[in-house]
C-alpha cells in the first residue's frame, strides 16, 4: 500500500459482527436537540497554500429524541468548484432521512426519493433499461410523481394518455414514457 497516513480498525474474533466507529455527541451530558451534528466525516485536499473542505459525510439527529430514541439523517456534502466555502446547508447532495426518504437536491423529501432540480434541465436521467413488452411505462403527473404503469398497450415513445385511469392518481394528459 503506497498510503502514508491510514487509519485502521481491526476485529479478530469469530462473530458475525465487525468493528465500529462511533462518533458520540452530547450537550454537555444532556439530551441533543433536533437538527443538532452529531458527527462528521470530511475530507480536505491543500490547494498550494492552505487545505480546503472538499465532501462530507454528517450525522444529524432528525427529530425530537428522547430516552433510548434518537432518531438521525445522514447526509453527503460536496463542495462545487468556484465556491469559497463547504457549506452544511446549501451544499447537501444527498439526504436520507428518519423515515427512510432520500432527497436529492431537496433536505426535506416527501417521498421514499425525491429528486429536485431548479436548474431547468431533466433532474433524472435512467439508461440502459431493457423491456420485453411494450406496456412498460413510466407516468410522471402533474406532481412530478413517478409512477409504474403496465396496464396500458402499444404506447409509442411521448404519447400523451388520454385516460384518467392511468395508475396512480395520474390525471389527463400525463406525460409516458413506453419501450417499443
Amino acid at each position: 500500500d503506497d498510503n502514508n497516513a491510514i487509519i485502521g480498525i481491526q476485529e479478530n474474533v469469530d462473530t458475525n459482527n465487525g468493528p465500529d466507529l462511533r462518533l458520540r455527541k452530547s450537550r454537555a451530558n444532556a439530551i441533543v436537540q433536533d437538527g443538532d451534528l452529531l458527527g462528521s466525516i470530511l475530507s480536505l485536499g491543500h490547494d498550494g497554500s492552505s487545505f480546503e473542505f472538499s465532501a462530507g459525510i454528517q450525522f444529524r439527529a432528525d427529530g425530537t429524541p428522547a430516552s433510548e430514541d434518537m432518531p438521525g439523517d445522514l447526509r453527503l456534502l460536496t463542495r462545487p468548484a468556484g465556491s469559497t466555502t463547504l457549506s452544511e446547508d446549501n451544499h447537501v447532495r444527498l439526504i436520507i432521512k428518519n423515515d427512510g426518504n432520500v432527497g436529492i437536491g431537496t433536505i426535506d423529501p416527501d417521498r421514499k426519493l425525491h429528486v429536485f432540480d431548479d436548474s431547468g434541465s431533466s433532474p433524472v436521467r435512467i439508461e440502459g433499461l431493457t423491456s420485453s413488452a411494450a406496456s412498460d411505462v413510466v407516468v410522471v403527473d402533474s406532481n412530478g410523481d413517478l409512477f409504474y404503469n403496465s396496464t396500458l398497450t402499444n404506447q409509442d415513445l411521448f404519447e400523451t394518455v388520454s385516460t384518467s385511469s392511468v395508475g396512480g392518481g395520474v390525471s389527463n394528459g400525463a406525460s409516458c414514457v413506453a419501450s417499443s
